[in-house]
Formats: structure tokens, sequence, C-alpha cells
């Protein structure tokens, strides 16, 4: 069986981090240039791959 997802707009404010997410507590992951790095690529790309939620 396949799943179906449709897209839906969340506010950035409604979000929260999984405490299952592994990147969560790499020490790279909030490093400043990375973050930068990160800004730049999606004002250039745009959101490339996009972000999957769980509604708790």
């Amino acid at each position: 069986m396949t799943a179906s997802f449709k897209p839906v707009s969340v506010a950035i404010g409604d979000l929260t981090a999984h405490p299952a997410n592994v990147r969560s507590n790499s020490p790279e992951t909030y490093d400043p240039e990375n973050i930068a790095h990160l800004k730049a690529s999606i004002a250039v790309l745009g959101l490339v791959q996009p972000l999957l939620v769980q509604k708790i």
C-alpha cells in the first residue's frame, strides 16, 4: 500500500524538534557558518527537499 500525502502550510512557530531526530544532537547542526550556507542555498535554489512533519 502506498501512502498519499498532500502539502499543507505550517507556521514556523508551530514546529518543534522531534526528540528522535538524530541531527538534533549533532554539534555542527547549529554552527553559524553552516546555517548561513543553508540559508544562502535555500535563497538561490529554494527548498529542494520538503520538510516532513508529524502532527502530535
